[in-house]
């Protein structure tokens, strides 16, 4: 009787099978072969499976899982000239557990998407309005008794930061590297309108406005002004005494 290597196989296959209690799916899933080169082995069409360096590996897979020499049978194959070598147009069997490479159009998309949220940032920082926060005073309008009086608070995002005085010009505050800054300011008597403005090189500014009323102590208004020419004294003659003759 002739030998039929295919058929042989076919029937152990089916056989091996049934005996674990499997299914096509989960040896499929158990083994990383692509179903439909299950179900050619299942059905006996070993010239439709891939070329020979391939078929061992499926081979091999299956032989430790149903318990059959996969080296045996392809050596078997072989010689009956049932399997087909490798040619140039074979392709590697795809691993279906493996991870696919990320498409190149989504790597880009990722890759420019942070660049726009950080140019996004960057163009907050540099054409964006900076923030002033007056620390003290914390109220648009205090009362004050004392001429020189502390302005203080922190600026953020701004490149340059002025303080001015009733309509007096502006006068550059130095900002610290945290962003806090103050100002020693001469006051008027009555309303100090001070104004605290913020720049950028290319940005937008911001301003902020107190109102400083200075009110001179009491003590201050009735006393004595020293500055006044003091009166001249009044001379009055003494009295000439007489001596009798």
């Amino acid at each position: 009787m002739e030998e039929n290597p295919e058929a042989e196989f076919q029937n152990l296959f089916v056989t091996k099978i049934k005996e674990r209690g499997l299914t096509l799916a989960k040896l499929s899933e158990l083994s990383g072969i692509a179903m439909k080169h299950l179900q050619n082995l299942n059905a006996g069409r070993l010239d439709s499976l891939p070329a020979a360096p391939y078929l061992r590996g499926y081979l091999v897979k299956l032989g430790h899982i149903l318990d059959f020499d996969g080296e045996a049978w392809l050596e078997k194959f072989r010689a009956h000239g049932l399997i087909r070598g490798s040619g140039p147009n074979d392709e590697l069997p795809k691993n279906r557990f493996a991870r696919e490479p990320l498409n190149k159009k989504i790597i880009g998309g990722i890759v420019l998407l942070i660049v726009l949220l950080y140019a996004g940032f960057r163009f907050s920082k540099i054409l964006g309005r900076p923030t002033i926060e007056i620390t003290y005073p914390e109220n648009d309008l205090l009362i004050v008794q004392s001429k020189d009086f502390l302005v203080q608070g922190k600026a953020q995002d701004a490149n340059e930061l002025y303080i001015s005085v009733g309509g007096g010009g502006d006068e550059l505050i130095p900002i610290g590297e945290s962003g806090l800054w103050q100002k020693t300011i001469l006051l008027g008597p009555g309303d100090n309108t001070i104004r605290v403005r913020a720049k950028k090189f290319l940005g937008r500014e911001t301003e902020v406005v107190r109102h400083i009323i200075f009110e001179e102590p009491a003590s201050d208004k009735f006393a004595p002004n020293s500055s006044a020419p003091t009166p001249a004294p009044i001379l009055i003659p003494s009295p000439t005494s007489t001596t009798g003759q």
